[in-house]
């Protein structure tokens, strides 16, 4: 198991984005600030315990974690710096983003879609662009971890 199998289950049950959330991205891509990348927010998660007592951590405008820890499920900007890097043979990931209506036509779902050049992608839907993008780039970094 890795460490995107219980975050996918909480963004695919999110209606909208949070700081939990991002805090649990955080935590999944082991964030590291540019300015210091010895100091990680997975260490900072299991001395406090946990994700979700290290996330009250977010709230506070004078937390260095909460200024660094980019809005990934608010932000599709912030959601796109998810994208893995390109592999050790320069193939990079195709993503693609889609605001369709439901069947009903009375919303509009985000579809995403993103995979490795020669992979199968899985598309996803969420009420909000940047939750789909997190859907589908963190379901792309679990497919290369477990191959690895």
């Amino acid at each position: 198991m890795t460490p995107y199998t219980d975050l996918l289950a909480r963004l695919e049950a999110a209606t909208e984005g949070s700081r939990e959330l991002d805090a649990e991205i955080a935590y999944a891509i082991d964030f590291k600030p540019d300015d210091d990348p010895d100091f990680t927010w997975r260490g900072v998660v299991e001395r406090a315990g946990g994700v979700v007592k290290a996330a009250e951590r977010l709230h506070h405008y004078s937390s260095m974690w909460g200024r660094w820890i980019p809005r990934y499920s608010t932000s599709l900007d912030a959601a796109l710096t998810l994208l893995p890097a390109p592999q050790k043979n320069g193939l990079r990931c195709r993503f693609w983003l889609e605001r369709k209506p439901t069947s009903e036509g009375t919303t509009e779902l985000w579809f995403a879609e993103c995979r490795h050049h020669a992979d199968k992608g899985e598309m996803v839907s969420a009420p909000t662009a940047a939750l789909a993008a997190c859907k589908a780039i963190l379901r792309a970094r679990q497919s290369l971890e477990e191959r690895k």
